[in-house]
């Protein structure tokens, strides 16, 4: 075999490797459990948010347009349903986060080692990546300026570096929004002393999100939505356990800190230590990103996890640059045995963690024992649990009702948000309900998750069960359905 061709049958791989992984887990019946959902569903259903939820007069325009956008073509292209597209959103976007990787690393080994040691310590960021949520495109756009940022520096404008990362924020403002986080990158440029560099990422971020707003065709609404958005769920005294999951505080991740150390030491023990390694714009940001984990799980998520990714592959593969410095059978072997290690890993059901919603049971509006206990049209399902919206809605995105609860509270009208804080204040205590109770129509529905044998202390409602721990209540004096009833 000619040497030569070693580096590229190393990149083929590790792309065919990259590109069957999402597939097997797929085939083993996962499906992601919240916005993948939600955003698929939303598209088949052709409707706004506010003929699906039950919105605050705060919430003027989508938040994900250019998501939507790309869904709704490749649905009007290949006419998959909702599961398609969720499908889909898996696949292309782990893909997309892991193919920017060939395209920056002349050892891209490097990035299963690096990936590996990631999913080893911590298994939701693993999740996060399998997904098919559009921050994921945010967290690409950001590893591209991981790789790229020595080159902002250099006397000479880089253009098409400048071009690229333009396109590649304003795409991601345009599919995710969020864009004021942009300002965490830039600001660790110049916490590193790297002022041109930040200028330029200054300039670059700013160019990119106007871009961004102008594409979603309401620019400065759009803008204005997105702040409005976080400060609706910060900007309250509202107690942290009772945000979303994911703005929660984490712990502080401790096994990928030890892991960070160590690689630390070890590059202490080869004699290649020099503070360049720390002190740069990749590992601030990957340290402001931990810090500011203890206000939101997100920024570490988002932003720390990624740059630590590619500060882990770069010390990875100034090792292999050591031991393959000549094109050799060797490296390809390692990168076979590599790509075997990683699919093993990341595909492997531990805990059930692909497959433990395969049996679940939806709420179906073409099931005639399912449509006697939902919503009648114009209806409304009240609930405090956002899985009821997730799961109803992918099911039944054509349904002829809204939802009072959607995928983020901050979104619900104030005397709906009140009640539904109230509830999760008092650990979900059927009395708390009282309110919804009293507002709701014959056509309306109260929906929670309690076991078979527990009917919901709820007064007001007869109450009907159906498998996977679901509760149905509506108003008295209507017809019947005795399946279940309670």
């Amino acid at each position: 075999m000619n040497q030569s061709i070693v580096p590229t049958l190393c990149r083929y791989i590790i792309a065919i490797c990259l590109f069957i992984v999402p597939l097997k887990i797929l085939e083993q019946g996962y499906l992601p459990a919240d916005d993948a959902l939600r955003h698929a569903a939303k598209v088949i259903s052709g409707k706004s948010w506010d003929q699906i939820l039950v919105l605050s007069d705060k919430i003027k325009t989508d938040t994900h347009p250019g998501w939507h956008s790309i869904l709704e073509l490749v649905h009007k292209t290949t006419g998959c349903d909702q599961f398609g597209l969720a499908g889909f959103s898996v696949i292309m976007l782990f893909f997309i986060f892991c193919f920017v990787t060939l395209l920056f690393l002349e050892f891209p080994e490097s990035w299963f080692l690096a990936l590996l040691t990631i999913s080893l310590v911590n298994d939701h960021f693993v999740y996060r990546i399998f997904s098919g949520r559009p921050y994921i495109f945010t967290m690409s756009a950001l590893l591209c300026l991981c790789f790229l940022w020595p080159k902002l520096k250099t006397d000479r404008p880089p253009y098409r570096v400048l071009l690229l990362l333009t396109l590649l924020i304003a795409l991601s403002v345009w599919i995710h929004g969020t864009w004021y986080l942009f300002i965490l990158p830039v600001s660790c440029f110049f916490l590193a002393k790297e002022y041109k560099a930040g200028l330029r990422l200054s300039i670059v971020s700013a160019i990119g999100i106007i871009l961004g707003a102008v594409l979603s065709g309401h620019p400065k609404l759009f803008l204005s939505q997105n702040i409005t958005q976080a400060l609706l769920i910060f900007g309250s005294n509202t107690p942290q356990r009772m945000l979303a999951y994911e703005f929660q505080p984490f712990e502080g991740d401790v096994l990928t800190v030890i892991i960070v150390c160590g690689i630390l030491l070890w590059s202490y023990g080869r004699q290649r230590w020099n503070v360049s390694k720390i002190y740069n714009p990749l590992f601030l940001l990957a340290l402001m990103g931990w810090f500011l984990g203890f206000l939101s799980k997100r920024f570490w998520w988002d932003w720390g996890m990624p740059a630590v990714c590619v500060w882990m592959s770069q010390e990875y593969q100034s090792l292999l640059k050591e031991k393959f410095n000549k094109p050799s059978l060797t490296r390809l072997v390692v990168a076979l045995f590599l790509a075997i290690v990683v699919y093993s890993v990341l595909t492997s059901d531990v805990h059930y963690r692909w497959s433990d919603r395969v049996a679940t049971t939806y709420l179906d509006y073409n099931k005639l024992e399912h449509r006697k206990l939902l919503p009648q049209p114009g209806g409304i399902i009240y609930s405090a649990d956002m899985s009821i919206f997730y799961q109803t809605f992918f099911k039944n995105p054509d349904a002829p009702w809204r939802y009072v609860l959607g995928f983020e509270p901050s979104w619900m009208r104030q005397d709906d948000l009140k009640i539904y804080r109230n509830i999760h204040k008092s650990f979900f205590k059927g009395s708390s309900y009282a309110p919804w109770v009293k507002k709701m129509k014959p056509e309306d529905r109260l929906i929670v998750r309690k076991a078979k044998y527990e009917p919901p202390e709820i007064p007001g409602l007869v109450w009907y069960y159906l498998p996977d721990t679901i509760w149905i209540g509506k108003l008295p004096g209507q017809s019947d359905n005795p399946i279940g009833r309670r």
